[in-house]
């Protein structure tokens, strides 16, 4: 919880009026980083969260209950606004926990948004990767759309998505992470689109352009 509110995680992303304190605890492990779950605001590569991570939402409720879970990075930079977006990575709704049912299983709730691995923008900063467990309307027990989640994409805001659902924010964890190399070539191999490229070079370089490739030489004649 002070990481979220150390990283304006809260109340950038996630409302504080909306809660008094997460009732569940979710946590994210990612293959090839550790073994256990992150902390909170880990910074992690781009190409070490290619896949899914593994995710557990901790509840004591004895009754299962639905959630819809999320992944949302609200760093995406915007020539329109000359600020920042916020974009849906992955989601999947209806999905069931209880005190003896705490792992997602990706088999068994298809995802409505698939996963897009993060690819922070050069020139950008430092991307908050962040994935939210939330608890469905009437406690738990209403049943959600993926045509809900799929038609609120556009110009995406988690806290407004969580107040027309009738859903409350049970549990969080995320992650950040900046720009390298790997990005680029996922833009190109993966998104068909050329890299994109914003503010300065990270290091001046009076060889390099805005746009991050290197100028022409000049050539005496």
């Amino acid at each position: 919880m002070q990481r979220a509110y150390q990283m304006y995680v809260i109340p950038d992303v996630i409302d504080p009026k909306g809660f008094e304190s997460f009732n569940s605890q979710l946590n994210l492990t990612f293959k090839g980083v550790q073994d256990t779950p992150i902390e909170p605001g880990t910074i992690i590569e781009p190409q070490m969260a290619k896949e899914l991570p593994k995710i557990s939402l901790l509840t004591f409720s004895e009754k299962p209950k639905l959630y819809t879970l999320m992944m949302v990075d609200p760093d995406v930079p915007s020539e329109e606004t000359m600020s920042y977006s916020e974009k849906c990575h992955w989601a999947a709704v209806n999905v069931e926990f209880d005190i003896f049912n705490q792992t997602f299983d990706a088999a068994k709730a298809k995802a409505c948004v698939e996963y897009v691995q993060p690819h922070p923008q050069f020139g950008s900063k430092v991307h908050r990767y962040i994935f939210v467990a939330l608890l469905q309307g009437n406690d738990g027990a209403q049943t959600v759309q993926p045509d809900n989640v799929l038609a609120s994409l556009d110009n995406f805001s988690l806290r407004q998505f969580t107040s027309e659902n009738n859903m409350t924010v049970a549990g969080m964890s995320f992650f950040r992470s900046e720009w390298n190399k790997s990005v680029d070539t996922f833009y190109t191999e993966v998104l068909g689109a050329k890299p994109p490229r914003y503010g300065l070079p990270l290091t001046f370089d009076y060889n390099v352009g805005k746009d991050g490739n290197r100028l022409p030489k000049y050539e005496n004649i």
